[in-house]
């Protein structure tokens, strides 16, 4: 049986490693936030000038390349915390630094976020009430079973919408996005043409893989480790053929959380 503060401390380091990761992401294209670029300040300003409290928050907005340099800090603190079993106030602290900047990343960009930074937000968002909750207690429970939740319906629920789509019900889908000038491969794209049998059984698999995900929390540790093993496959795979890294570190930061939980309902049923 995993014990809380393992597996806070396990969600901990791996949600540190992405920060620091998508920080670095962000840094690299910093000119997109400069006064000529596509995420430059003014636009996204219309969207959101709204909101109660905007004037506190605008200096941040305004200069999101210095909240990612923060990020990257956060993110290795984070995951050098965990690693050496740091004191739940330092834990706790780059764990809120972690939510902040997740927070004014979210804000800042009205569009053009991947599905792993709303992840990041889920799961740090989680850490920082089990990391601050008093050990043992149902808050710390309620933190730690939220990320677990969380990662489970972001598989089923991207199952379920890829599932309503014509092209991955007919299997043509993995082709179509390798085919593609933002998210193909040239290399991919040829092989994929090579075999459309596999790229059909591809499409479909990723489908019904991710709408049966939740079917994890019934599964003894091996299969529970080996679904892990499929998923984590299938992001590298993604990663490799589509360029979209942040899914490998931020979805599997919920696993320590599933696992727990996993080991949970035996317990209940």
């Amino acid at each position: 049986m995993i014990s809380t503060d393992l597996t806070i401390r396990l969600v901990a380091g791996i949600i540190g490693i992405h920060a620091v990761y998508s920080g670095f992401e962000m840094i690299s294209v910093r000119e997109r936030y400069g006064k000529a670029g596509i995420m430059r300040w003014e636009p996204t300003r219309l969207y959101i000038e709204h909101i109660p409290g905007f004037s506190l928050i605008e200096p941040l907005l305004n200069r999101i390349v210095g909240v990612a340099i923060v990020r990257v800090v956060v993110g290795v603190g984070l995951a050098i915390a965990a690693t050496l079993n740091a004191p739940v106030l330092i834990l706790g602290t780059f764990a809120t630094g972690l939510l902040a900047t997740d927070l004014v990343i979210v804000l800042r960009h009205s569009v053009g976020l991947s599905g792993a930074h709303q992840m990041s937000l889920v799961v740090s968002t989680g850490l920082t009430v089990a990391v601050l909750a008093p050990s043992g207690s149902l808050l710390e429970l309620t933190g730690i079973g939220f990320i677990a939740a969380q990662g489970i319906l972001g598989y089923f629920i991207s199952g379920v919408t890829k599932g309503m789509g014509n092209a991955w019900r007919s299997g043509d889908a993995v082709l179509l996005v390798l085919s593609t000038t933002t998210w193909g491969h040239p290399w991919f794209y040829e092989k994929a043409r090579s075999f459309p049998g596999l790229t059909a059984l591809a499409s479909h698999g990723v489908v019904l893989f991710e709408i049966a995900f939740p079917v994890i929390l019934l599964l003894s540790p091996p299969l529970v480790a080996a679904i892990f093993g499929v998923a984590l496959a299938m992001h590298i795979s993604i990663a490799f053929a589509m360029g979209i890294n942040g899914f490998i570190t931020s979805f599997s930061s919920t696993y320590p959380a599933i696992y727990f939980v996993s080991r949970q309902v035996p317990t209940i049923l």
